[in-house]
């Protein structure tokens, strides 16, 4: 029955299949361009970048470019994913027009996608050069980074807590925008502003709730998604912690997954 009701919201359930070293399966799907056929809900589209090796999710927020796919668990609802807007500004020769944006913003404000709270916050600012200078003497935890707009203007980085945590975020500079974006950090809850390039890179985790194939289905999935999501992001947190016994071994795993900073565009995020 549910299948049934599931097929006549969407079409026919996509098969599974390969994008690089990531399978994609329901609720997520990648599209048929010779037929045209949409298999699944849009929110779930996946688009296979680079020549077939990187999976891109294709989300509603309409500032967003997507985020690169680096691990599916398909079981604890989580997914590992990239910000590519954040990876080109951090790989950008210069980040003039550049915008920055929360990460959340991205996602759109009745998005099935939800920025997990095992995330940590990597706060980023980008003043201009005397603000820059001023907050650096006002706030030591700042980092400066070498994203930068020429002589105008220039990015600094702070660590800050848990991502829905907002007791951590150092307040705010004069003559300075800040953007909050999730990040990995450690399982004990550390980050070092420091190494905002490989946290930037390691991407963070998003859980989701599956699509609604029906009004009861609907309202089964979202009290059980209410009930278990931290149960199930702690687990998938967990396996990414095993896998990565330090930043070196992680950052070698996603350069595994063939991700290509500089096929990636834009930076944006807003709270």
């Amino acid at each position: 029955m549910l299948a049934v009701a599931a097929a006549k919201e969407h079409g026919e359930a996509c098969s599974a299949r390969k994008c690089g070293n990531t399978t994609i399966s329901h609720p997520f799907w990648l599209p048929v361009w010779d037929t045209g056929r949409s298999c699944g809900s849009p929110e779930f589209e996946v688009s296979c970048r680079d020549n077939g090796t990187t999976p891109i999710l294709l989300n509603s927020g309409a500032i967003s470019l997507g985020f690169v796919i680096i691990n599916i668990f398909y079981e604890e609802h989580s997914l590992h994913v990239v910000d590519r807007g954040k990876l080109e500004l951090l790989h950008a020769s210069s980040s003039c027009g550049l915008p920055m944006w929360n990460t959340s913003v991205k996602l759109g404000p009745r998005s099935r996608f939800r920025i997990a709270p095992v995330n940590m916050n990597l706060i980023l600012y980008n003043c201009t050069k005397a603000a820059g200078a001023a907050a650096l003497a006002q706030d030591r935890e700042l980092v400066q980074t070498r994203m930068r707009c020429g002589d105008e203007s220039e990015v600094f980085a702070r660590a800050g807590g848990r991502y829905y945590e907002t007791t951590n975020y150092g307040g705010g500079h004069e003559g300075c925008d800040a953007a909050v974006m999730p990040v990995l950090g450690t399982w004990a809850g550390e980050v070092n502003a420091s190494d905002y390039e490989r946290l930037i890179s390691d991407g963070f985790l998003l859980t989701w709730q599956s699509p609604p194939t029906g009004n009861f289905t609907r309202q089964i999935k979202s009290s059980f998604h209410q009930r278990s999501w931290q149960t199930r992001t702690s687990r998938a947190f967990a396996w990414i912690s095993l896998i990565r016994p330090s930043y070196q071994s992680w950052h070698s795993l996603i350069e595994d997954k063939a991700i290509d900073p500089k096929s990636s565009l834009v930076m944006a995020d807003q709270r």
